[in-house]
């Protein structure tokens, strides 16, 4: 008989925290962190490990040690080492005034060689929006394939002098018909008429989805 085969082990990829710069809350260092690792994780054939999970196997003292080290080689291969990874990535966001600039880099973990940076600029951007380009940039930089993250929502509203907004940004007045994009997760629809009682929606967009949304008076 054939003798058996073993199943080759997934590669193992340890997504880091973002590092920040100029007026980025701290927060966002761990948000954009697990948005990165959500991204790398849309490929199948790969673990993924959080900056949570690296926490939990390094203990918080040595994770702290070893943070900030994406440009130090020898730092990276003790860390690539110490998590059995084969893989790391690394982000970085910097927030001046009104502009984002985002950038992800995957690493070999054994050479502490970049294998591959994404970036994105982007204005006014709200924080769901930096969460967004964070997932795709990781999964771009892991697979050199752009993710889709959005669906879609159309808008109808017949009768006239109306105003209709989603999630806050105007769409104009009534009567209108149009079709937005928009990302994965809940939207907020509302339409107000002088005389008329507010009407407002609340819907859920799944990656692909077209919905649509009727309104009459």
């Amino acid at each position: 008989p054939a003798p058996k085969v073993k199943p080759a082990r997934p590669a193992k990829v340890a997504v880091l925290d973002f590092a920040l710069a100029g007026s980025a809350h701290p927060d966002l260092a761990r948000v954009l962190g697990d948005a990165a690792a959500r991204g790398a994780a849309d490929e199948t054939g790969v673990q993924v490990m959080s900056q949570g999970e690296i926490v939990a196997l390094l203990g918080l003292e040595r994770t702290k040690q070893m943070l900030g080290c994406s440009e130090d080689q020898g730092c990276l291969v003790e860390l690539g080492s110490a998590l059995d990874s084969d893989r790391l990535v690394s982000g970085s966001l910097t927030l001046l005034e009104r502009t984002a600039l985002l950038t992800v880099r995957l690493i070999d973990a054994r050479k502490a060689r970049t294998l591959a940076r994404t970036t994105a600029t982007l204005v006014d951007a709200t924080e769901p929006e930096l969460v967004d380009a964070a997932r795709r940039l990781a999964h771009e930089a892991l697979t050199g394939k752009r993710l889709d993250t959005r669906g879609t929502v159309r808008v109808r509203v017949s009768v006239p002098g109306a105003s209709v907004t989603l999630d806050g940004k105007s769409l104009g007045a009534s009567p209108l018909q149009g079709t937005q994009r928009v990302l994965e997760g809940p939207h907020a629809i509302v339409v107000q008429k002088p005389g008329f009682v507010r009407w407002s929606s609340t819907i859920s967009v799944a990656l692909g989805q077209k919905y649509d949304r009727f309104r009459s008076f």
